[in-house]
Parts: C-alpha cells; structure tokens; sequence
C-alpha cells in the first residue's frame, strides 16, 4: 500500500486493525483514525488520531474538518505527491451528503456514495424479490405488531416500536436475529461468516444493538439463501468491498432480510483470531476488501467463537460532546465484554 490511509466512523479500532492486516502502516503509509473515542487500542494500531463526536457524525462541514485536521498532524512526515484515502467506518448509514462530501475532496475506498444511498431504500428488498417482513411508507390502521424504522438509524438505534410518525413501517417478526459478513467483487459473493446478534434494550433504545457471536450455526439451506440474496444485492446495488446483510430466521424456520450495510458491521472484529482470550468489538466497523485481500480477512483455523459488545452509546461525553477523560488522561468508552464460547 502506498500513502496515507485515514479511517472515519464512530469508532474505528477494528477498521485500523483490519486496514494494518492488508498492508498499511509502513513509513510511506500511516493509518490515521478519526473517531469518537481515541481508546489505548486504536492509538496503538494508528500513527495519529483526531476527534470526532458522535454528534458529529451527521455533520459535513465538522467530519471534513477532523479530517484535515488529521492530515495536519502529520504533515511534516509526508510530501505533497504521497497519495491520501480516506475509509469509513460505521455511523454514516443513511447519511448520503455527509459521504458525498468526503468523496468529493478524498478519494473514498468504501462503496460509492450512490450505493449507499441505494442501500437505504424502504422497499429494496420487496423490490429485489428477497423475502422481508411486511414494509409499508403509510400508517398501518393497527400499529400492534409493527415497528418504525429511519433510513438514517444504525446498530438499531432507528428502530422503534410503532407510533403514527413512522417514516417506515415494518411488521415485526420474532425469531434469531443474524448477519452474513461478506466480500463483494467484480466475479461475484465471497461468504466470510454467518454471525448471530442479540440486542441490549434501554427504554428509550428497545432494539438497540448489544452483541455479535461468530460462526453461528443455521443450517446449510438457510446460509444458501441468504447467500443468494447478498448475490443478488451485490450485483443490483453494484457493491464492492465488505459488506454485511442482516436478518432474522422466524420461528418456523423462514429467513427474513432486514437490512444490507454497504459496509463491514462488527463482526469484522470477529473474523480473525483474536490476539487475546477477550476481545472487543465496536457497534460500528469497516474495512477496504478486495478480491486480493480474502487471505487476510480469513478466520484463522481453528478460530475462536467470539462474543463481544462495545456499547458505545454509554460512552460519557461532557456538555461538548467529548469523551471524558479518566485521571490517567486515556479516553476509555464504556465497555461490556462476555467470556467468549469457547474454541474448536
């Protein structure tokens, strides 16, 4: 690899790890991270980093700045013909101007902004022929057994039970919630994990996302249908890279397409082995995938099965929308780990 390599999101740890695997980190090309935290560990695995709350996310103008400001700081250690790429991570779903922005002054190595963009349409799936739970853009006469949804939300923070404001209604279907972690190129659909999630409520959060566990077992006809559908979505939305597609199987057996992420969700923390007994993985990752780079991304043999959360909506801020800062002067999100389940 060769130039600098920023990272963006709401936390992007995992995104520099990844990043680091494939070939950056070298005197001509520093990882440097843009997020809202700056923990130990992603200054560990980046050159320089610069903050960016969360607040801050749905803000052009603001990510743009912490970006120069990134580049700043390290100037001096590059020249004016070294190349610059910019990646994002997690926290811009359904934020197309805020993508637009960056892909107008950087060149951006996720999906092109009209892809995600694409990726947010309320009847993609009914559209693509994929089974989804029922989705109406009108208010149903009976809101029980429905939820609301915002194109802009992610980690299930957009996720509500169902009142008259919508934009989106969506009938709710009870069963395992799931992911499939995948590579999209030109020749097709490289399946890197099934993965299962689960959700850590607070009242005003009711399906907010709590945790993903590696390697989960659905059965082959399930994991061959959903196969199916990130084929079809790759080649209609024109994904490239990582990518993940969420769903839920109901309890009759019969998978449900909930949403596509033209981008890695944090399972991507959960597909090499970890480098210790716990590992945490952050609500909101991403990273740069290519065809050439399957061998960097594949699980380690035998690999762990890991379950992790990073709640990182319990992060304190201050008034500003800074993390505070423990007395030791690190920047430390609030986290909850689970013992992982064991190896094979």
């Amino acid at each position: 690899m060769s130039g600098a390599l920023v990272v963006v999101g709401a936390s992007v740890r995992a995104l520099a790890e990844c990043a680091g695997r494939v070939g950056w980190r070298t005197p001509r090309s520093p990882i440097l991270a843009v997020d809202a935290f700056g923990d130990d560990d992603t200054r560990a695995v980046t050159d320089a980093w610069q903050h960016l709350p969360l607040s801050d996310l749905a803000r052009p103008a603001r990510v743009l700045r912490a970006i120069a400001r990134v580049l700043d700081q390290t100037a001096a250690a590059r020249t004016v013909d070294d190349p610059m790429q910019v990646l994002l991570g997690g926290g811009f779903d359904g934020r197309p101007d805020v993508i637009e922005a960056i892909a107008s002054r950087y060149a951006l190595l996720n999906n092109l902004p009209p892809v995600w963009r694409a990726a947010r349409a309320p009847m993609l799936f009914v559209d693509a022929g994929i089974p989804t739970p029922e989705t109406r853009l009108s208010c149903p006469a009976r809101l029980s057994g429905w939820l609301c949804k915002r194109p802009e939300g992610s980690a299930g923070i957009g996720v509500r039970l169902a009142d008259v404001d919508g934009p989106i209604w969506q009938r709710r279907v009870a069963g395992r919630p799931a992911s499939l972690l995948f590579c999209a190129h030109r020749d097709g659909v490289l399946a890197l994990g099934f993965n299962r999630q689960w959700c850590s409520p607070t009242p005003g959060l009711p399906f907010r996302w709590g945790g993903v566990a590696s390697r989960a077992d659905l059965g082959s006809a399930i994991e061959r249908e959903v196969l199916a559908w990130a084929t079809r979505l790759a080649g209609q939305l024109g994904l490239r890279g990582l990518n993940s597609l969420d769903f839920v199987v109901g309890r009759d057996g019969q998978p449900w397409a909930l949403e596509i992420n033209p981008r890695p969700s944090a399972s991507v923390a959960c597909s090499t082995r970890p480098p210790t007994r716990f590992r945490a993985s952050s609500t909101t990752t991403s990273l740069p995938a290519r065809a050439r780079s399957r061998a960097a991304l594949r699980p380690a043999s035998p690999a762990p099965k890991t379950i992790t959360s990073w709640l990182i909506n319990n992060a304190p801020e201050d008034r500003r929308g800074r993390p505070r800062r423990p007395t030791d002067g690190t920047i430390r999100p609030q986290i909850r780990l689970a013992v992982q389940a064991g190896s094979t």
